[in-house]
């Protein structure tokens, strides 16, 4: 053993206790602080990971958002040529009414004139006959003369 003046075998256990205490110590605060140091990291790491999954959240939000007046817009501009389609249609509906009104009116001219046509026919029918009854007339007297 080796023998250190003033220092006595007591003083050296007593020493050598408190260092090996310190030193428990240190490594009991070193694991702990460790241990502060990892939850603080982990921490951390969930704070980052809940922030991606909000921001990811919201885009998501965003998209479906977006969809949704995507679609909005697209029935909007369905509506717009469905009552374009509809539009049209009751145009060509007044334009077909106003084609049969304007075919019912030649018809009925064309009846007219083929009326007006047959009166036109018989009136020269009947002139002409009054024409040969008169012409007869005007021969029989002359035949009545001449007997």
């Amino acid at each position: 053993m080796l023998y250190i003046k003033g220092v006595t075998k007591d003083k050296f256990e007593s020493d050598y206790s408190i260092r090996h205490r310190l030193q428990d110590g240190r490594k009991e605060v070193e694991v702990e602080v460790q241990e502060v140091v990892e939850e603080e990291e982990v921490q951390e790491v969930q704070e980052v990971v809940e922030e991606e999954v909000q921001e990811v959240q919201e885009v998501e939000v965003q998209e479906v958002v977006e969809e949704e007046e995507v679609q909005e817009v697209q029935e909007v501009e369905v509506q717009e040529v469905v009552e374009e389609e509809v539009q049209e249609v009751e145009v060509q509906e007044v334009v077909e009414e106003e084609v049969d009104e304007v075919k019912e009116e030649e018809v009925q001219e064309v009846q007219e004139v083929e009326v007006q046509e047959v009166v036109e026919e018989e009136v020269q029918e009947v002139v002409e006959e009054e024409v040969q009854e008169k012409e007869q007339e005007e021969e029989r007297p002359l035949d009545r003369y001449s007997d």
